[in-house]
């Protein structure tokens, strides 16, 4: 086995100072009952971390990304049989020549004053050494990681992970998994000790940023074989879904269910499979989800007019029912069906479609000026205020009243349900498919089951009741009281609702269950969860399809 030995790790987080000596264990801001302060003091007394140079050390000072990139560097150089310095970094044009076609992934080439500012300084060498050695292991190295800013744990660890690898540690903790990762550089790092997550389940977090107390934890734990942790782990809690890993996450430029819009061009579908982007020209704003589709709107490419769009839909088999260009703007019922529209100058013709972009019915032409459209056409009925009355009831496919207008507001049906207001007393209801209210006038405040493709009940509500409770609500009036700490209100989908916690310190989402309303597993991202249970979710710079069983 191959161990680092303190010497050799004297510079393993280097700082731009030009000298990097131990200052000693004395700093006025380490005490001796604080849990990191072993870790301090093996750092100062091999000098891999220094202090302010006034007698802090700043143990919840931020580590920034630059120092987490030299950090990872010094290991790996190391553990490749290096000694002394890292080797001096390339020139500007040399580096620039050296990328190539991977200039795309360090955007602060463009920039010749920026880069060159960069090279100047204390972390050049370190970046560039780092780079090479990841791209020989065919490995993607974030050139993001060249702007300076304050590091989060994913950020370092990630890199720490990578160059630990070359250390041989061996394993003294049995794990497949931990909330929040799926990388095993990270997990080598739990099964070494060096890392244990931030609760008794070793949650990663890795959106929470890092002190410099945590990383004195982390290299003295590399250094010293004595420091390293032995644990078990809490069971598991987060059963009922399985995840696997589809790509790279490189962005997305929209919605994602039921299919994922990429930056690079591609659709990413559920199954893993990618197909080319709908045949239309640019792809304008507008791009949404709509049901159980993925709605796109683009430029016409013949004519290359910003005004002439076209527009389409894809469902998640990566299908388009309609071509471009056939209708002037479509919509998803979440019911099977899709609404399409054309113009015939100031004259709009709305068309009831089947699932194969069929023409089954001509609706009514709008008539008055309400406001009144048949864009809310779910579950055979859509929507309308009464031009005499001021009242919204509910058209069928007919024109004619399916219900009688009754309520100062109506919203289209979805999943069997929809909200209303009650004129009287201005208080929000839901309304059932027969007419009858399913939950009495007793909000001040109600979000429905957004955009649900597919969904059956039972689903939850997101209300404020007459006395300022915040909460969800089914449709048998169960009560859940909602997570004061949630900074969105989240809407459920098909059982279970996406939701973003904490700040921008410790900021993760997860899932809300449909039976005990608990927070899942933490991922930097989660998307919606479709009728079947499945949906995409982003951890650790990967894209991963969940499937709830």
């Amino acid at each position: 086995m191959k161990y680092v030995a303190a010497v050799l790790l004297a510079a393993v987080l280097a700082l731009p100072s030009p000298a990097l000596a131990a200052e000693g264990a004395g700093f006025s801001d380490v005490e001796e009952g604080d849990w990191f302060a072993p870790y301090v003091e093996v750092c100062a007394e091999d000098g891999l971390m220094i202090g302010l140079g006034d007698g802090r050390f700043d143990p919840m000072g931020a580590v920034n990304t630059d120092e987490a990139v030299v950090m990872a560097a010094r290991v790996l150089w190391q553990a490749d049989g290096g000694s002394g310095p890292l080797p001096k970094g390339p020139s500007v044009e040399e580096f620039a020549a050296e990328v190539g076609e991977d200039i795309s992934n360090f955007p602060f080439l463009d920039s010749p004053e920026l880069t060159q500012e960069y090279a100047s300084s204390w972390s050049w060498d370190g970046y560039t050494y780092l780079f090479r050695r990841t791209r020989e292991a065919g490995a993607a190295f974030d050139g993001g990681l060249i702007y300076p800013y304050s590091a989060d744990r994913y950020d370092f660890f990630h890199l720490l992970g990578f160059a630990a690898q070359g250390l041989e540690l061996p394993g003294r903790n049995r794990l497949d998994a931990v909330p929040g990762t799926r990388e095993e550089g990270i997990l080598d790092l739990y099964r070494a000790g060096i890392l244990a997550g931030t609760d008794g389940y070793g949650a990663f977090d890795g959106q929470k940023g890092l002190t410099r107390a945590e990383a004195a934890a982390a290299l003295a734990r590399i250094a010293r074989p004595e420091l390293r942790l032995s644990f078990t782990l809490l069971p598991f809690p987060y059963e009922g879904y399985t995840l696997t890993p589809l790509r790279a996450y490189t962005g997305s430029d929209g919605v994602n269910y039921p299919v994922f819009p990429l930056v690079d061009g591609d659709i990413l579908l559920l199954d893993g499979r990618t197909v080319p982007w709908p045949p239309m020209g640019s792809i304008s704003s507008g791009l949404f989800r709509s049901g159980d589709y993925c709605h796109f709107q683009g430029f016409d490419r013949d004519t290359e007019d910003p005004w002439d769009t076209l527009v389409c839909l894809m469902d998640r088999e990566g299908n388009i029912p309609v071509p471009p260009g056939v209708y002037d703007d479509l919509r998803a019922t979440g019911d099977g069906h899709l609404i399409g529209i054309k113009w015939e100058g100031n004259t709009a013709r709305w068309f009831h479609l089947n699932a194969a972009g069929e023409a089954e019915a001509e609706l009514p032409g709008t008539v008055g000026t309400g406001g009144n459209n048949w864009w809310g056409f779910n579950q055979w009925v859509c929507p309308w205020r009464d031009e005499e009355q001021f009242l919204w009831g509910y058209k069928n496919q007919e024109g004619g009243w399916a219900v009688e207008p009754t309520w100062a507001e109506a919203w289209p049906f979805q999943n069997g349900y929809a909200v209303v207001r009650d004129y009287a007393t201005g208080l929000y209801g839901v309304l059932g498919l027969d007419g009858e209210l399913v939950l009495p006038y007793q909000y001040t405040d109600i979000e429905p089951f957004w955009n649900s493709p597919g969904c059956e009940a039972p689903g939850y509500f997101a209300v404020t009741d007459r006395d300022g409770r915040a909460g969800w609500v089914a449709p048998d009036g169960t009560w859940y009281d909602r997570d004061s700490g949630l900074n969105e209100d989240p809407a459920y989908q098909n059982g279970y609702a996406a939701c973003w916690d904490g700040g921008y310190d410790e900021a993760y989402s997860y899932y809300l269950g449909p039976d005990t309303l608990r927070a899942s597993e933490r991922f930097d991202w989660c998307g919606d969860i479709g009728p079947d249970g499945a949906g995409f979710v982003g951890m650790d710079g990967m894209i991963w399809r969940i499937q709830f069983e």
